[in-house]
């Protein structure tokens, strides 16, 4: 089988760029926010082949020769019966703050899924909170400057920030039961929050930052677990790690995503969505941090980020006039999805026609495509299904070595 194009839905909502995701895409701006680029098979978003086949079609027609034989390949023998990928490729461009969320693993969401299905909810339905069957790892590498929250901050530093804005008195003494007495403390918290944000004062970079979450979002619950969060800021090149578990929110900034092929969210609060505070309760961890930063900005044509906890793999290939001006990649496992975000490439498989790839255009390789070959000048992320592996659950905080 040979390659294909292929052609991603945008998804609009409130916190996306007007101009990002056009100017990847390199379509005029549509007047509304473009939020994200979805890569995948996904129901609520599925990719379609250029020709207009939707790609779970294209997978499900056949599913060995698209993503391989061996069942060591996450959810392949699932994904051969449903025509899915286990992973989830996007672009996120975001020009205001997302909520802040925490996502299930593995088990709490098929146990979640299974509860929602026997109680008669579709998976349409608003009122669920696992619309999937799947765990929700992501990981994102920043294609700009990018800010967000991410995993508890520690104990003493909770206290500091506490203390410095003048507030909840009762928690500097016992930081590690914040998350717990913010949860179940309701907007009271993000009052008081407000109203010790409108002086000045020592740690003016967290007050900066949660004001213009209180500006977009005022009086909202939400406010008071973000003031628990670790500030994360990642350069161009840089990575971010969100197991499940991990509270976290995404400021501003653009990346490329890779996540398990999954939509289960549940939101404490700075948003228009629904929020689950019990939900979000039973699913964070309660250790400091869990997000973890990779700083692989710098070095090599090719680099990628995985590890053994993790059901999918992101690579991205940097061709330039300093490299020989092609790559070669030994046959896939299974599925791989290539997205170029800067250049102009072609992809040369055996016994096909090449594919031209430039800056925002994307393609599927199967399996049974064999070893294909990068040539040209630009920049092009790599996506792909990892072995099989069981993720860690919420209790865990494995951190991955440095890619």
């Amino acid at each position: 089988m040979r390659p294909h194009r292929l052609d991603n839905p945008v998804r609009h909502y409130a916190w996306g760029s007007r101009a990002a995701l056009p100017a990847l895409l390199g379509h005029a701006p549509s007047g509304r926010p473009e939020a994200e680029l979805w890569l995948g098979t996904h129901p609520r978003a599925p990719s379609r082949l250029i020709d207009g086949t939707p790609l779970s079609e294209w997978v499900a027609s056949a599913a060995e020769a698209v993503l391989g034989a061996a069942e060591a390949v996450l959810g392949a023998a699932v994904a051969r019966r449903r025509g899915t990928l286990p992973f989830l490729l996007k672009v996120l461009a975001v020009a205001h703050p997302l909520s802040v969320q925490v996502h299930p693993d593995d088990p709490t969401a098929r146990a979640g899924f299974a509860a929602e299905v026997a109680a008669g909810l579709s998976t349409a339905d608003p009122r669920r909170a696992f619309p999937d069957p799947n765990g929700k790892p992501e990981l994102l590498v920043a294609l700009s400057s990018f800010d967000a929250l991410c995993g508890l901050r520690d104990p003493s530093d909770l206290a500091a920030l506490l203390r410095a804005l003048g507030i909840w008195p009762d928690l500097t003494a016992a930081p590690e039961g914040a998350l717990d007495a913010v949860l179940a403390s309701g907007p009271e918290r993000a009052e008081a929050l407000a109203a010790a944000l409108e002086e000045d004062g020592p740690r003016q970079a967290d007050r900066v930052r949660l004001r213009t979450l209180r500006d977009r979002f005022p009086g909202d619950a939400g406010l008071a677990c973000a003031a628990l969060l670790r500030p994360v800021h990642l350069d161009p090149g840089e990575a971010l790690l969100v197991p499940p578990g991990v509270l976290h929110a995404y400021l501003r900034g653009v990346g490329v995503e890779i996540q398990a092929a999954s939509d289960n969210v549940a939101r404490a609060g700075c948003t228009a969505k629904p929020t689950a505070p019990a939900e979000v309760t039973r699913l964070s961890r309660r250790t400091p941090g869990g997000g973890v930063r990779w700083d692989t900005s710098a070095g090599g044509t090719a680099r990628s980020w995985e590890t053994p906890d993790l059901p999918f793999r992101l690579g991205r290939i940097d061709l330039g006039p300093g490299t020989a001006g092609a790559w070669t990649a030994p046959p896939p496992a299974s599925a791989e999805i290539l997205l170029c975000t800067a250049g102009e490439l072609v992809l040369q498989t055996r016994g096909a026609r090449p594919t031209a790839l430039w800056r925002g255009q994307s393609v599927v390789i199967p399996a049974s495509a064999g070893a294909w070959t990068l040539r040209g000048t630009g920049t092009v992320f790599r996506a792909a299904a990892n072995a099989r592996v069981d993720l860690p659950g919420p209790s865990a905080d494995r951190r991955p070595p440095p890619a």
